[in-house]
């Protein structure tokens, strides 16, 4: 299981690619963090939410981000928008 958070949007370089999707580094918070898809929220645990969940949409299986508001940010998958799981 992939345990990394969607990087923030104003961190855009990739650092690595592999089969789960882009990588980027939070030097904020020394560690790294997902540029574009990664492993289905739906496994997700304890240590990660959904904002989109209690609102009726989808959790987001990526990071990439179209809409930011005061629930947090927003993609779009499917023809749908969905929530990006974040760490709480």
């Amino acid at each position: 299981m992939i345990e990394y958070p969607c990087c923030t949007p104003g961190i855009t370089t990739i650092y690595q690619q592999d089969d789960y999707g882009e990588w980027g580094y939070d030097f904020s918070k020394q560690e790294r963090c997902g540029l574009t898809k990664y492993e289905d929220s739906s496994s997700s645990d304890a240590n990660t939410h959904c904002l989109s969940e209690p609102l009726g949409y989808p959790c987001c299986h990526g990071c990439r981000v179209y809409e930011t508001d005061s629930d947090g940010s927003w993609g779009f998958e499917l023809n749908k928008w969905c929530g990006i799981v974040s760490t709480r």
